[in-house]
């Protein structure tokens, strides 16, 4: 697993199949977004090059719900006992209790044909979020048209 320390405290890891942050916020850990389905053995071993131990992980921070960025959460978060943020408008699809709109023609067509093989474990999360919301010290900016609930 390799990783690079973009500014004190701020860490990007590389190779769980998305973006996926590590913010190093006094003793306790973030980890905003969780890549892909079976990379939170990536991400524990990346922050153990840190010198952290998994239970440091404080809270799971998901920016919204497409599986490049949930699809490890479930699994991190029961290693870790972290609990998991999501915005409000996106907790409903990480629940699996609405599924998220599909591009219409032949990116929706893609969309269909990979998520047959692309899934992740739908979850009900620990804390949902919403505009001007402060959490781990950073604040929520809503950004929907990704998702309905994509924040920065």
């Amino acid at each position: 697993m390799v990783g690079l320390e973009i500014v004190e405290g701020v860490h990007r890891i590389d190779g769980a199949n998305a973006n996926v942050y590590v913010l190093k916020n006094g003793e306790e850990l973030i980890v905003v977004d969780a890549g892909m389905r079976r990379n939170a053995g990536k991400i524990l071993s990346y922050v153990r090059k840190l010198g952290e131990k998994p239970s440091s992980i404080s809270t799971i921070l998901l920016t919204h719900c497409h599986i490049d960025h949930v699809g490890s959460a479930n699994e991190l978060r029961k290693a870790t006992k972290a609990k998991v943020a999501i915005h409000v408008e996106d907790a409903d699809f990480l629940a699996g209790k609405r599924v998220l709109p599909r591009p219409k023609g032949a990116v929706g067509s893609l969309f269909r044909v990979a998520s047959l093989f692309f899934r992740f474990t739908t979850f009900q999360p620990d804390i949902t979020l919403e505009e001007g919301d402060i959490i781990a010290g950073l604040k929520v900016v809503h950004t929907p048209r990704h998702t309905p609930g994509r924040f920065h």
